[in-house]
Order: structure tokens, then sequence, then C-alpha cells
């Protein structure tokens, strides 16, 4: 979720950020988690997106998904 806009954000290059989003999220929407892509990207970070069919919960996919990210880093 964007948590605040109008912000500059600091460089981000060598960050690496990984979203995951919900395609059914009532609470952040896909249009949300595309404007947070774009933020961070711009900022220089190296930013993945990961598109499930949830809403705005947690579920072992996504746990299973944000593991493998990781470990691949």
């Amino acid at each position: 979720m964007v948590l605040r806009r109008g912000i500059k954000l600091p460089n981000l290059t060598h960050t690496r950020v990984f979203i995951e989003a919900g395609e059914n999220d009532l609470m952040c929407t896909a249009e949300e988690s595309k404007e947070l892509y774009d933020l961070l990207e711009k900022a220089g970070a190296n930013v993945q997106i990961s598109w499930l069919q949830q809403g705005h919960h947690l579920t072992v996919q996504e746990v299973r998904e944000a593991a493998k990210r990781y470990e691949e880093s």
C-alpha cells in the first residue's frame, strides 16, 4: 500500500523489493499496488511484483512465494 503520497523517496538503488498483490484485494486495489511498484522503481529499487487471485489476507501460497524469492537472493 502507498502509505504517504507526495514525499520524495531516498535513492533505493541496490534495494530489492518484493510485492505480493492480491487481484481481489478490496483494501489495496490493483491500481494502488501498481502505484507502489512505480514509486519504488522510480526511486531506483529493483522491484518484483507477484499477482495472486487473493484478497487482503496472507496465504500459505504467499508465504512460500516470499520464501522462494528470499532464497533466490
